[in-house]
């Protein structure tokens, strides 16, 4: 399909945004591919630097491609999909060389066998062991992905979140049960869930009515928030209690300054969203300031998770708004940590 490069208005395919060069090349050995990521992404808040499609690579191949790319100095990701190279030990030296100084994800297509004739039908690429390439991939500190909707989340998360190294989450949800669903799914994932200081623990219980919720982590924040304050000063037992309205950045304050955790994760579903906009109308407003204001101070990355429910617009509307303030999310607890966990991953490789 040749090449797409939105800044000067060169584009594969007139469904293709233009005027806005970004910062991610993309080199794929498919046409499809390459359209539907820089469609995907942009749609993600991933803004294309160059993009090439360049078929059987008969005159130049991925290696080339990244080769360019890498000293492409608006160019600062690079992701590739791949059936096929033509000159392995280049291709493997360029790519423990680059990573030193880009983050390199390779999608692989044809990781099975029968994957690996459908590549050779579309591209002419040779069968090749995938034990081989994931040995290549690790070896040379490149971001392994399997699919577009791995690509995108890992790139958005490189592109928005802080850098860290470490895996200890600080889980945050509107729900008792999804407080259950998320840590197990981050869990299981690699990442530990860990207690909070005891000044944490201190500081929650001076603003926590614990009725049918819970602050241990994960932090049940559900209930508090669709309580009454005064239901809340009777609980709590005093008058000098924070609104309600200001529950969630007082916990995201305590998080970030709680030395036990490296990572926040927020569930907000569309359904819950509409809910507590009905109970105070400006809580959509206040919830997309709070969590831009902490993205901005804090050195945390924070993501929020937007499981399905029966508002489905509401949900695209909800991405849209957080990408405006600088906030990755996803559609499911497993893939915001999949991608959090490749992200730390090659932080830990690299810095």
């Amino acid at each position: 399909m040749g090449i797409f490069n939105p800044k000067i208005g060169l584009r594969n395919t007139p469904d293709q945004y233009t005027g806005n060069g970004g910062s991610v090349g993309f080199i794929s050995q498919s046409g499809g591919h390459a359209i539907n990521f820089s469609i995907v992404g942009h749609n993600n808040g991933i803004e294309i630097s160059k993009l090439v499609s360049y078929g059987n690579g008969y005159v130049l191949d991925s290696t080339d491609y990244c080769e360019y790319l890498l000293r492409d100095e608006e160019t600062k990701i690079i992701a590739l999909y791949i059936e096929g190279i033509k000159d392995g030990r280049r291709f493997f030296n360029l790519l423990r060389e680059g990573t030193k100084v880009k983050p390199i994800l390779i999608w692989k297509g044809g990781q099975t066998r029968e994957g690996s004739m459908a590549t050779a039908s579309h591209s002419g690429s040779m069968a090749e062991s995938n034990l081989m390439w994931e040995t290549v991939i690790k070896q040379c500190g490149a971001i392994k992905t399997d699919n577009l909707e791995e690509l995108v989340d890992t790139v958005m998360m490189l592109l928005y979140a802080p850098a860290v190294k470490k895996n200890r989450v600080g889980l945050v949800s509107l729900s008792g049960g999804q407080c259950v669903n998320m840590t197990d799914v981050f869990t299981k994932q690699g990442f530990t869930v860990p207690l909070l200081t005891e000044r944490s623990y201190k500081e929650l219980s001076s603003i926590f009515a614990i009725v049918g919720a819970s602050y241990r982590n994960p932090i049940d924040l559900g209930g508090n928030l669709s309580l009454s304050e005064s239901t809340r000063r009777a609980l709590l037992g005093r008058d000098d209690i924070p609104s309600r309205e200001r529950l969630l950045d007082i916990t995201l304050d305590i998080l970030d300054n709680d030395e036990n955790i490296d990572s926040i994760v927020i569930e907000m579903s569309a359904h819950l969203m509409e809910w507590f906009k009905e109970a105070f109308p400006d809580f959509a407003e206040y919830f997309y300031t709070t969590l831009a204001n902490f993205r901005k101070k804090s050195g945390k990355p924070i993501i929020v998770v937007i499981p399905p429910s029966k508002v489905e617009i509401g949900a695209i509307e909800m991405k849209q708004n957080l990408l405006k303030h600088g906030i990755v999310s996803f559609p499911s607890f497993s893939r915001g940590a999949e991608a959090l966990g490749k992200v730390i991953g090659h932080y830990q490789q690299h810095r």
